[in-house]
């Protein structure tokens, strides 16, 4: 999928079990959505916080964000409370929005020398990590769709690493700065 591509509509459960549909949500929205789905240990690297622009930015710019997991709902809602709560997480397990976002399964992308540093130095600086839960091999992405199912940015991430920066992210929500 690439930028000005109609987005993939899916429907998923939400992690209290409520269902879930791409198009309703854009219906509903008055900004734009954007989804990610976490790789395999910490979801976003470094937390939300980090990677994803603050929440009441994205309040001020209408955005929304959906967190897609492949794991089990118990698992990922122990980890978006631990990590993102203010975010809706919606739960994958069969990985079909992931295959049809094109999204990838692979060890050595997974698990090469810059996801290796990456993790040790999050260690060596003391941060606490979530572990591994669920499949190691996962690769993630994210996407930013616009109100009338536009994808506004599609990045499947081509390593554990591979996410678009903040100002990447706020490139896309405020095309106009």
């Amino acid at each position: 999928l690439k930028v000005s591509d109609r987005a993939p509509d899916f429907t998923l459960p939400s992690v209290d079990g409520q269902a879930v549909t791409l198009s309703d949500g854009l219906k509903a929205a008055e900004g734009d959505t954007g989804f990610s789905a976490p790789p395999r240990l910490t979801g976003l690297p470094g937390a939300c916080g980090t990677v994803v622009p603050p929440q009441d930015e994205l309040s001020r710019l209408n955005a929304q964000v959906w967190v897609v997991s492949f794991g089990s709902a118990d698992m990922s809602k122990i980890w978006l409370e631990q990590t993102c709560p203010e975010f809706l997480m919606l739960v994958d397990p069969d990985r079909n929005v992931y295959k049809s976002y094109g999204m990838r399964h692979s060890w050595w992308r997974s698990w090469n020398i810059k996801t290796l540093w990456y993790y040790t130095k999050a260690v060596l600086t003391g941060r606490k990590l979530l572990g591994v839960k669920g499949d190691a091999s996962q690769l993630g992405g994210d996407f930013v769709i616009d109100t009338d199912g536009t994808l506004l940015l599609s990045h499947p991430s081509g390593s554990a690493t591979d996410r678009p920066s903040v100002d990447q992210l706020f490139e896309v929500l405020r095309p106009d700065l």
